[in-house]
Order: C-alpha cells, then structure tokens, then sequence
C-alpha cells in the first residue's frame, strides 16, 4: 500500500530477530540501549555491527537512537549506522515552533540501497 514500517526500540526485547525475520520492514530503530552498550565494549560493538550488516542485507534502514557526542557518531559509523537520533541533533522540545526540518541527503550507497528518506528530527551523518 505504500506505507513506510519502521520497528521501533529494536533489541529492547527478546523478540527483535523474530519480529525483523518475520515482518517486511523498511527502517528499524536500535534501541538506545544498543547504542550506549556499544559505546563501553567492543563485544557490544560486533552485536551491533552485525545487527546494522542483516538490516544492510536485508534492504532495511537502520536508525541509532540516543547519540549524544562526536564520539558515538563516531563509533555508529564505524558500525555501518547512517541515521541518528540524540541530543547531539536537538534536545525534545514542547515548542513545536523549535523544530526544524533535519533531513540533509544520505550517503550515495545509503541512498541506492533504499528509497527511505529521513524525517523530521532525524539526521544523517
């Protein structure tokens, strides 16, 4: 029908691989968890990479939640995510006036691999 499905806090669960091996999804949101757990061990980094590599594979963007330094985006490109969302972007705001529109172009290979674009508050690096 032409709607865009995103899975939201992926690996919040124990359900997350079932729900992406089940499920025809075009973006997935890594929990921040992921992220911050990534951020403290490599062990934590290769779970991510490979996670980041299936959706990759699979034709599925991937969104990192909870970036809140240079160094995370650091790290999450190193992992192979594209898309981010944190603090480092813009903090959450009542005032809708606040808000404005983050969407500068992805990657060349993100863009050949999926016709996603990101939304409003989400930001490419």
């Amino acid at each position: 029908m032409g709607h865009r499905v995103c899975l939201d806090d992926f690996g919040a669960g124990s359900a997350a691989l079932k729900y992406l091996h089940a499920l025809e999804v075009d973006v997935v949101k890594i929990d921040g968890q992921y992220i911050k757990s990534a951020m403290t061990k490599k062990r934590y980094q290769a779970f991510l990479k490979a996670v980041v590599g299936l959706c990759h594979d699979l034709g599925v963007a991937t969104i990192a939640e909870c970036i809140e330094d240079q160094k995370c985006v650091n790290m999450l490109q190193k992992c192979g995510v594209k898309l981010g969302q944190g603090y480092l972007f813009g903090k959450p705001s009542f005032d809708i006036a606040s808000f404005r529109s983050h969407t500068p172009a992805m990657s060349a290979a993100a863009n050949a691999s999926s016709a996603w674009r990101p939304a409003q508050g989400y930001r490419s690096y």
